[in-house]
């Protein structure tokens, strides 16, 4: 079996999730394995309870996470508020999306 498609997700406690890396096998890219190990994450995001979830987009793939995945652009003063002295992975080039994460059904 080979991994298809992987991410590296950081929960900081319960109110912040942080996805800075993801990767799917380039012949296997478009077929929607992203997509479906993207909505199992946000599925453990709501049963944690966890409130934010962001990640550093590349700009030549915020247009995809903004209209594909939902996320915005936040104003790095909110973004402080949210991490609440907690730090965000950060690489060169990138600019920080945002998401709320749903609250579970009960």
């Amino acid at each position: 079996s080979n991994v298809v498609s992987a991410a590296l997700l950081r929960v900081m406690g319960g109110d912040v999730a942080e996805l800075p890396l993801v990767a799917t096998s380039m012949d296997l890219q478009g077929l929607g394995y992203f997509q479906v190990l993207f909505s199992c994450i946000e599925r453990l995001l709501v049963s944690l309870k966890v409130k934010h979830f962001m990640l550093p987009a590349a700009h030549e793939a915020e247009a995809i996470w903004m209209k594909k995945f939902g996320f915005s652009k936040i104003p790095q003063d909110q973004m402080e508020a949210y991490l609440n002295g907690g730090h965000l992975t950060v690489f060169h080039g990138t600019l920080n999306l945002y998401k709320a994460v749903p609250l579970p059904e009960s």
